[in-house]
């Protein structure tokens, strides 16, 4: 009802003053396809990371509106080729933004971001993601925009290539905490064995990716850094974004509970009402051995470049037998599901 409400005051706010609306908001999209462009921060990292977290942290900023997985952009990047085949195809973009069931959650008005960006001309996929986004910082007003999508971890080259002026944000968290994060979920890897193997895929596609572009464009962040010492971890970012830092970025309460109360999964997002909170999960104590052990045997490399102490320092022959029996499985799924989205094509 609430977002029935918004929609409605905005369609009203749009009939009285359309040309003014639509004039600043074209405007807006112009300006960000031109040279220099402004900034465009993109939060990425495993699921369960706690980039949610970070989003809400950022969207508290004064001049930053950061979008909650919309999707759109990573869809038409992999459209890309077909999009931008002959000349642009603004309406085939269009149809593929709308047709993103996550687009709903900016709770845009449709027929504002078909005018805007149907008015900014775009020539790529990039100048047409620029003028939605455009059109979501404008709804928020302000003047900059950001996207918190942990999927595109692994999408970091090519959203890197499309958006010369896109900063990834990398937050990395202990995996084991991961883990548990995810068993506590009806959705997500469902076994440890399932979770190492996607925290570490993730994860290492993540960093490869970060080192290809180098360090002004991308950052790694720790969770536990976060939640431990929030305000020098949001300093240090806010700095790699050109962000003035804002002690308000700390008090998000309302805006996480707002968050939280439109979620469709609002219990997997209970702890953000909290001030950043350190043990809210510890695999040392909620671990079992055997888990440990699975994990530390798939990961455990990764867990060694990253800092993070191992519970055993030597992995038992047992867990490393079942880790071997777990990639095959995880190999095996991930060629189905290849198949699967070919098919779908």
């Amino acid at each position: 009802m609430c977002g029935a409400r918004t929609q409605q005051a905005r369609r009203h706010r749009n009939a009285l003053e359309p040309r003014h609306i639509f004039a600043t908001q074209i405007r807006r999209s112009r300006t960000m396809t031109s040279t220099p462009r402004e900034v465009f921060p993109v939060f990425v990292g495993s699921g369960r990371s706690g980039t949610t977290l970070l989003r809400t942290i950022f969207d508290a900023h004064s001049s930053l509106a950061v979008a909650n997985e919309p999707q759109f952009m990573g869809t038409a990047a992999r459209q890309r080729k077909r999009l931008e085949a002959d000349g642009f195809d603004t309406a085939g973009f269009l149809r593929s933004v709308f047709g993103n069931a996550n687009f709903r959650r900016l709770d845009l008005d449709q027929d504002v971001v078909e005018a805007t960006v149907i008015a900014a001309e775009p020539r790529s996929v990039a100048d047409a993601v620029r003028a939605v986004f455009a059109v979501f910082a404008a709804d928020q007003g302000k003047p900059l925009y950001g996207d918190k999508t942990p999927g595109y971890v692994v999408q970091i080259p090519e959203l890197a290539s499309m958006f010369p002026e896109a900063r990834f944000v990398h937050l990395i968290r202990d995996g084991r905490d991961v883990a548990l994060s995810y068993l506590e979920r009806p959705w997500g890897p469902d076994s440890v064995g399932e979770a190492a193997l996607y925290w570490r895929s993730r994860v290492t596609r993540g960093r490869a990716a970060g080192r290809a572009i180098g360090t002004r464009r991308y950052l790694e962040a720790r969770y536990e850094n976060l939640v431990e010492n929030p305000e020098q971890e949001v300093q240090r970012i806010c700095s790699f974004l050109g962000l003035v830092f804002e002690p308000a970025m700390l008090h998000y309460e309302k805006a996480a509970e707002r968050f939280i109360a439109s979620s469709h999964q609002p219990e997997a997002f209970t702890a953000l009402v909290r001030p950043p909170t350190s043990g809210l999960r510890d695999w040392s104590s909620e671990m079992s051995a055997h888990d440990k052990d699975l994990f530390e045997a798939i990961a455990g490399d990764l867990l060694d470049d990253l800092g993070y102490t191992r519970a055993n320092p030597s992995v038992p022959t047992k867990a490393r037998l079942e880790a071997r029996f777990e990639e095959a499985k995880w190999a095996t799924k991930r060629i189905r599901a290849a198949i699967k989205s070919r098919i779908r094509r």
